[in-house]
C-alpha cells in the first residue's frame, strides 16, 4: 500500500499534458498536476502565446472556467482539451466584418453608379 501511495505521490509531481485550442484552430500543449489553477494555466498561456491574462477565458466542457479552480476539480485528465476565448480576437474578427462591410459598400456605389 506504501508504494501505491508513493507511485501517486510521483505521478501527480509529474504532472500530464492537456491542450488549449484557440477557435482559430491553432492549439498549444501545457502540462499541469491536479494542484494547479485556471490562472496558472492562463499565466502558461500568457508566456507560450503572448495573450494577456485580462485577454483569456477559458472553457472545458462548454462551461467557463473560474480562475480559482484547480484542475482536479475538472475532471481533467491526460489529452484532455480546454478552449480559449480570447478578447482580441473578438476586436479581430470584428474589425475584418466592418473591412468587409465598407468594402462592399464601396463596390455597391460604384456598381450603381455605373448602371446608371
Amino acid at each position: 500500500v506504501l508504494l501505491k501511495q508513493v507511485e501517486l505521490k510521483v505521478a501527480e509531481l509529474d504532472g500530464f499534458c492537456i491542450g488549449v485550442q484557440l477557435l482559430s484552430g491553432r492549439a498549444v500543449q501545457i502540462k499541469v498536476t491536479e494542484n494547479i489553477t485556471v490562472h496558472d494555466v492562463k499565466r502558461s498561456i500568457q508566456v507560450q502565446l503572448g495573450i494577456s491574462l485580462a485577454s483569456q477565458c477559458l472553457l472545458f466542457q462548454e462551461k467557463l472556467l473560474a480562475n480559482e479552480t484547480r484542475m482536479g476539480a475538472l475532471d481533467v485528465v491526460e489529452g484532455s482539451i480546454l478552449t480559449l476565448l480570447t478578447n482580441t480576437g473578438v476586436e479581430e474578427a470584428l474589425q475584418a466584418a466592418s473591412e468587409a462591410l465598407e468594402c462592399l459598400c464601396k463596390r455597391d456605389i460604384v456598381e450603381i453608379k455605373s448602371r446608371a
